[in-house]
């Protein structure tokens, strides 16, 4: 039995009036229309002898969305923008801590959590040209709901521990998994799908690239004298640099032209990497 406190929060309908700027040039979506929102969270807190357990359960909707996406046009060579709309999305998820103080000035906690993202309603969208406001493509189909689903998993396990001298010594370990990449609603969408696209360049349009796993150790020491405080912080200390902390689709395509056919194939994806082993050390004055 779960028990505890069960709380649910139920937003009223709101106008979401969305503008998307590129150069100065303001944009206005048409898809701007009244947008719903429920959340709905449980949770429950234990207060254990020499421990701590949180649990907590949640599940979000919003309908009626909107998104303004700016790009290169490669097909117009103009500058233009794709005003998404009528998007139905659910996330839910569970997150859990635990806390321990097995001795005198000593915490260890672990926190957790899993969730997904299931876009519920494949959508519409117009192209614009963002120069004179001219419609390229309008009621582009969007076909995001067989692989814009957004599994991740996140852990971490912080150590704390104050001397009796009043330095905190702490020491972090965290772990991320079942990522992928944000996809481009450009390349999503029949806009580009309907193009000569061979199938390997439409596997990249589509397919969800998994970043894989990566986690990070960090080392902090903290110290307080009278107004003057001490930090100092060592960030991926075991200098893990092969793994990704991020990746997107750009929303371009590169135009390729024979005597016989035209072609487009999506640049490659962008990825950021964990930084190297870095070290920040902050001092604090209060007056």
């Amino acid at each position: 039995k779960l028990g505890g406190n069960i709380r649910f929060d139920i937003t009223p309908p709101y106008w979401g009036d969305r503008l998307g700027a590129y150069e100065g040039a303001v944009v206005r979506n048409p898809y701007a229309k009244t947008t719903k929102a429920l959340n709905a969270d449980v949770w429950r807190r234990w207060d254990l002898r020499g421990a701590e357990l949180n649990l907590a359960l949640y599940v979000r909707s919003e309908s009626g969305g909107a998104a303004v996406e700016h790009f290169w046009d490669d097909l117009s060579g103009k500058y233009s923008a794709l005003m998404a709309g009528q998007t139905w999305v659910v996330a839910s998820g569970c997150e859990a801590s635990l806390t321990l103080r097995p001795a005198r000035g000593l915490t260890i906690t672990a926190h957790g959590t899993i969730g997904w993202m299931f876009p519920l309603e494949y959508g519409t969208a117009d192209i614009v040209a963002v120069e004179d406001g001219t419609t390229t493509a309008s009621k582009v189909h969007l076909n995001t709901i067989d692989h814009s689903s957004s599994p991740q998993l996140a852990t971490a396990l912080v150590a704390r521990y104050f001397t009796p001298r009043g330095w905190l010594i702490g020491a972090e370990w965290a772990y991320v998994a079942w990522r992928v990449m944000n996809h481009s609603l450009l390349l999503t969408s029949d806009y580009i799908l309907e193009r000569n696209l061979s199938p390997e360049d439409w596997k990249l349009c589509t397919k969800a690239i998994d970043l894989g796993d990566a986690h990070n150790v960090g080392l902090f020491v903290w110290r307080k004298f009278g107004p003057l405080s001490l930090s100092l912080s060592v960030r991926n200390l075991l200098n893990f640099t092969n793994a990704y902390s991020g990746g997107y689709q750009p929303s371009r395509l590169a135009i390729v032209e024979s005597d016989t056919k035209i072609s487009y194939t999506p640049h490659a994806p962008k990825f950021q990497y964990i930084y190297p082993r870095h070290a920040y050390l902050t001092i604090t004055y209060e007056f």
